[in-house]
This record gives structure tokens, sequence and C-alpha cells, in this order.
């Protein structure tokens, strides 16, 4: 049940990086949205 949720939360071991960096970047190259 534990790995269950941890896969949920945490990207695949097969590319850890790429979907954790790919958020990042978006956010870095985007100024913050103030409304």
């Amino acid at each position: 049940m534990v790995n269950n949720s941890r896969t949920h939360l945490f990207p695949p071991a097969c590319d850890p990086q790429r979907p954790f960096l790919l958020p990042i970047k978006e956010k870095k190259n985007r100024p913050p949205i103030k409304g």
C-alpha cells in the first residue's frame, strides 16, 4: 500500500528527473502570475 502512495506522489524510477525538472523549468522561465 505504501508503494502505491509513493508511486503516485513521486515520478517513476524510469525517469525521476524528467517529470520533476519540467514543471520547475516552466515555473522559472515564466514570471510569477499575480492576480
